[in-house]
């Protein structure tokens, strides 16, 4: 779920913060996230949740809260508001041990070499797809398929983070990266990538002669536009026989906003929020 929250805050005192407090369906458990000031008195960020924390028909419940600068720390939360999840998002962080994660799929035949590995995009999660270069010998081509999500909109994204060593021989790995608009039965090629030791732009770190687990610091993070319709994704992985790729944190970045009220007013502490419809 990638809703957007975006308010003007402001306070005669100053804003120390803002931010959501959320649940879904019942009052527990609830997650929150910090509102980012990204302009004056601005305040935005989007909801905190991936395909495992929600399902469609879930209704959400949400506050925004403020906190003002003064020595008493004041703040007020505007009343529950809701909306309803109505369509699958991408979403993906592979925190599940079930691989492949629900409703996605793997292309492959004899062995498998896309497989869940415990690290994680930044050292930040608990888990992430893993495609053993290393051990698939030269031509091996296995996908990983993506569930079928809700038409992606003009100025969607795909984005995802990714962590790569080259082996030390040149060997050339690709990771081509395709889109679907009729849920899998026709694809195009989205992006194609490649890592060796010359200029990969799959890289983040440099080549190895052993195989590569990564650390939370030999992470990047990709973002490529989505053609409007697009409803599945593939991860195509062809083996030069080199070394480990992970890829962590899929989602489909969308500018969709939650609907909250046209405005809010916190009376007390002279904290008020108006909210921004997009």
């Amino acid at each position: 779920m990638l809703a957007t929250v975006t308010a003007t805050v402001t306070d005669n005192l100053g804003l120390d913060s803002s931010w959501v407090v959320w649940y879904k369906n019942s009052p527990l458990p609830t997650k929150q996230f910090k509102l980012i000031n990204t302009s004056g008195s601005t305040f935005t960020a989007a909801f905190n949740s991936l395909n495992s924390d929600v399902a469609i028909n879930d209704n959400i419940y949400y506050k925004i809260f403020a906190q003002d600068n003064s020595l008493a720390h004041n703040r007020d939360s505007t009343t529950l508001y809701t909306f309803k999840i109505i369509d699958q998002v991408l979403c993906e962080d592979f925190t599940s041990a079930t691989f492949a994660p629900t409703n996605w799929n793997i292309e492959f035949t004899g062995t498998q070499y896309w497989t869940r590995n415990a690290v994680s995009g930044y050292g930040t999660g608990s888990g992430s797809a893993k495609f053993d270069f290393w051990t698939a010998s030269a031509g091996t081509t296995q996908s990983l398929i993506t569930l079928a999500f809700g038409n992606s909109l003009s100025g969607d994204s795909l984005k995802f983070d990714n962590a790569y060593a080259p082996y030390t021989d040149g060997s050339t790995d690709t990771l081509e990266i395709l889109s679907s608009t009729n849920g899998g039965t026709n694809y195009s090629t989205l992006v194609k990538l490649w890592g060796n030791n010359v200029n990969g732009n799959l890289n983040t770190v440099a080549a190895l002669g052993t195989a590569f687990t990564p650390t939370a610091g030999q992470w990047a993070t990709k973002r490529y536009a989505l053609p409007a319709g697009t409803n599945k994704v593939k991860f195509r992985a062809r083996s030069g026989f080199g070394n480990n790729l992970y890829i962590d944190n899929i989602c489909k970045t969308t500018s969709f906003v939650a609907a909250v009220p046209s405005t809010i007013t916190f009376i007390a502490q002279d904290i008020t929020i108006h909210s921004i419809q997009n």
